[in-house]
């Protein structure tokens, strides 16, 4: 009876082991994650893991660039649903979130009613958000635009859960690292290529061991649009370690290579589209241009390259370009 009791014991004790295995892995690796090491200001990411732990995720990631999208219509709406068909890990906005000018009252309509599963601490009206950042917008003009606000632009600083000053702020996902600016001429730190903002991002640039350097803003460096080149913004990207420069403002969809590195004006997220004109300064860079579709763009990313494509609301696929990683130490 003894002998019997023991192997009994031991039997249960193997049994709850096992099941601790099984059960709980989830929520140690989740814990372990989320008691790392602070970054960017004391901000932590416990949703996506460090370059180190990438051999533990999926091959592939994917997130989806958005931009003058933020007007609460049909268009925006078909937008929307494109970006949901794709279930992408994060979306990036190119700025003009919440038309049509920043204010308290529209930004939820405008944001919430259609991305509020990808908004970390939602409070709004039209459901449920997330616990972990999947939401990561740039300012346009238009948020900036706020006459009704003590200060602009705050309706936007406000509702999204924002890294640094929320102006412009920088995160790491995987092996990407992307750079969110703020390219409006009310910036209080400036918008020239000398400027503090932009002598952040360069120090932030050097100092990034990610095989992906993603930098977005609002305000195009070139577009052949009804804005055209801002010519402020065209700083030395390349040459501070960019991979791509996305951005938005002229409602069109255009890509152009400047010595090598793509820039894309995507600014057909569901506010409405402009004309473009074919013999713009920018036309002996450009690669193909759109400017009779809403749509979006899908980054699919893992070790060895990154392709973003632009798809419209009728989900065919017009236009990508295929970007490789960069060698890291």
């Amino acid at each position: 009876m003894d002998h019997w009791n023991a192997n009994f014991v031991k039997y249960c004790l193997c049994a709850i082991l096992l099941a601790l295995l099984l059960g709980c892995g989830d929520g140690f690796f989740l814990n372990y994650k989320a008691s790392r090491p602070p970054r960017n200001d004391g901000l932590q990411f416990p949703d996506y893991p460090d370059k180190q732990n990438k051999k533990n995720i999926s091959d592939s990631f994917v997130f989806a660039v958005i931009g003058d999208y933020g007007s609460d219509g049909k268009y925006e709406a078909d937008v929307a649903s494109l970006i949901n068909s794709w279930n992408p890990n994060l979306i990036l906005t190119v700025g003009d979130n919440n038309y049509p000018g920043g204010e308290d009252a529209t930004i939820d309509a405008n944001v919430g009613k259609y991305y509020h599963k990808f908004l970390a601490n939602y409070s709004g009206n039209y459901g449920s958000g997330t616990t972990t950042m999947q939401f990561f917008p740039s300012l346009g003009n238009h948020d900036w635009d706020c006459l009704g606000c003590r200060r602009a632009p705050l309706p936007y600083l406000d509702y999204f859960s924002l890294y640094g000053n929320g102006r412009y702020y920088d995160f790491v996902r995987g092996n990407i690292h992307f750079y969110a600016l703020d390219s409006d001429p009310r910036e209080p730190d400036g918008v020239t290529a000398d400027s503090t903002q932009a002598l952040w991002l360069k120090e932030r640039l050097a100092a990034s061991n990610s095989e992906y350097n993603i930098v977005y803003f609002h305000h195009a460096p070139f577009s052949s649009g009804n804005s055209g080149n801002t010519v402020a913004l065209q700083w030395p990207f390349k040459e501070w370690g960019a991979s791509c420069v996305l951005s938005g403002h002229d409602h069109h969809y255009e890509r152009f290579d400047v010595g090598g590195l793509p820039y894309i004006v995507n600014g057909v997220g569901g506010r409405s589209l402009y004309s473009v004109h074919l013999d713009s300064k920018s036309s002996v860079f450009r690669k193909y241009i759109d400017s009779q579709h809403f749509g979006a763009l899908k980054s699919v990313v893992d070790s060895m390259q990154m392709v973003i494509q632009f798809y419209s609301t009728e989900r065919v696929l017009l236009d990508q370009v295929i970007i490789p990683a960069k060698a890291v130490p």
